[in-house]
């Protein structure tokens, strides 16, 4: 049966959305990886939907074994129990994975229907509601567990079940990865903002182990510097840390509601860097690591993440990767170990003098004249925002740094900073819900908000968003392609220039003030998506 017939019932697909499952149709017929390059308003949303509904139903079996939570049972040894049976069921639906909770909320606005499972410490604890799941009393007592799962009344465990045996569960890549292997196959595996994707699977299999945190958790770093001699320590210290673990999870047991608030989060620290480390260390022979040291602790991190997507690849027949930002997608599927795909680009279908970008060359930021710079960066900001004091807007930072220089520069209740402690989705709320012009300042918004209509008619991008140098891991890869470095930054800034115009009818400006895109765009036109150049003013 044609995709087409699949397609959401609530919603009229456009010529672009036809063009594209028609497309798809044809690709997953020779193809197990499509890469799909989509500007916003392509309607990726509903296209990810379509492939859901047009995906077989999960078996009766499945969903008894996911409901009665036998998926999950486990013998002394740690195995899962009924893995073999989960895994003889057929594959049916999809999975929408995803960077940010802002895209899984998304997708549940926009599809009732499907189901959305986000990290344990997004549920609040209904036994005792001091605790989030993460740290709940069922973490210690495997009675109160029993009695909450027999119950039905754990939010995170029926979220768990409600995602597992929907048509189309929405996650993101973290949660993803940390389920066990025998309850994620499925038809299809959708990567939503696919750009991102070797920087999640970076992030999945990277360890910091910071000197005074390690302290407290009870470890002394000394590692050797060899590569041989550091995975032999590290494999001992994993050791240690999983003893650890399962030596205070026994004293958090026997204390039961007497455990303070403190011991339980040394537990799920514990609990974590365990999981982090298993998981560095099964996948030292397939993956060069990067270990760097620095003064106050060292980090252990994947120079390449070829050998790593199989965490998400092996799930699926079918993948498809969708982005508005593929900026070449012969090195981006290299990168991710991807040697056989179709790639599919669509044009924009938005009025460009709608959304125009003003670039301006005048002065070029760098890491040796930023500091000098910052107190012109604020004056053309305050310029900006003063021409637009009725207007909602957002300025991408880039960094803390000019954060929290904007943060003392900037007076006024208006401007919402991202600060410690905050997370975007805080400060996301306070915007939507204010009644007044606020303007979001943040370093980590470039990807996977929505600002539609009147909650953004101007942004501001300050400076050319290229990955540190000093990181020893991004010096490796720039040294060894330049041009991989430079696709990154590129990807950041369409991303960017694409978080306010959300549809046909909206409307936004941009400002760039760093020089060093002009120069960047020029150099690099043929890699930019067309409906990005038509923009520039």
């Amino acid at each position: 049966m044609k995709l087409l017939s699949h397609f959401p019932s609530d919603y009229l697909p456009y010529p672009t959305q036809i063009s594209i499952l028609e497309q798809l149709e044809e690709a997953f017929k020779t193809h197990k990886f499509v890469i799909l390059c989509a500007p916003c308003g392509s309607g990726k949303s509903p296209i990810t939907k379509t492939l859901s509904n047009s995906a077989a139903d999960p078996s009766e079996e499945f969903v008894r074994l996911i409901k009665s939570h036998d998926a999950f049972a486990t013998s002394f040894s740690g195995d899962y129990t009924h893995a073999t049976e989960c895994l003889v069921e057929p594959r049916f639906g999809a999975f929408a994975l995803t960077i940010t909770k802002n895209l899984q909320d998304q997708y549940k606005e926009m599809f009732p229907d499907c189901a959305a499972m986000k990290g344990k410490s997004n549920y609040q604890c209904i036994v005792d509601d001091r605790f989030d799941t993460e740290s709940a009393p069922c973490i210690f007592a495997s009675k109160v567990k029993d009695n909450c799962l027999s119950e039905n009344c754990c939010p995170y465990y029926n979220a768990r079940i409600d995602t597992l045996t929907n048509k189309l569960g929405v996650l993101n890549y973290s949660m993803f990865m940390a389920l066990p292997k025998h309850v994620k196959y499925r038809e299809y595996i959708i990567c939503d903002e696919a750009s991102e994707l070797e920087e999640e699977l970076v992030k999945k299999f990277s360890v910091v182990l910071n000197y005074k945190a390690m302290k407290r958790l009870g470890f002394d770093i000394n590692a050797p510097s060899g590569y041989k001699e550091f995975f032999q320590w590290l494999v001992g210290f994993t050791m240690n840390v999983t003893d650890e673990m399962n030596s205070h999870k026994r004293k958090i047991s026997k204390k039961g509601k007497e455990a303070t608030v403190n011991e339980r989060q040394k537990y799920i620290h514990l609990k974590t860097l365990s999981m982090t480390l298993t998981k560095v260390i099964d996948t030292w022979p397939d993956c060069e690591y990067v270990i760097e040291t620095k003064p106050d602790g060292l980090s252990i991190v994947p120079l390449k993440v070829d050998n790593l997507s199989k965490e998400i690849f092996d799930y699926s027949n079918k993948v498809l990767l969708m982005s508005a930002t593929i900026i070449d997608p012969t090195a981006f599927a290299k990168t991710l170990g991807i040697t056989d795909f179709k790639y599919i680009e669509v044009e924009s279908t938005f009025d460009p003098k709608k959304s125009p970008i003003y670039l301006s060359n005048k002065v070029r930021l760098s890491y040796k004249n930023l500091q000098q710079s910052l107190s012109w960066v604020a004056e053309q900001v305050k310029k900006i925002c003063e021409l637009h004091n009725n207007d909602k807007g957002i300025i991408h930072t880039h960094t803390m740094a000019i954060t929290e220089f904007l943060q003392r520069s900037l007076k006024g209740d208006r401007f919402l900073y991202r600060e410690k402690g905050q997370t975007n989705e805080m400060i996301m709320v306070d915007h939507k819900e204010s009644l007044d012009n606020t303007v979001l300042v943040s370093p980590s918004m470039t990807h996977g908000i929505n600002l539609y209509q009147d909650l953004s008619r101007f942004q501001i991008i300050i400076k050319a968003p290229f990955l540190p140098l000093s990181d020893k891991r991004i010096k490796r890869l720039f040294d060894e392609d330049s041009q991989w470095y430079t696709n990154r930054c590129l990807s950041t800034i369409v991303q960017a220039s694409g978080r306010s115009t959300r549809s046909k009818d909206d409307y936004c400006k941009t400002y760039i003030i760093d020089g060093t895109v002009y120069d960047l765009i020029l150099r690099n036109k043929i890699r930019l998506p067309s409906s990005f150049l038509k923009r520039l003013q």
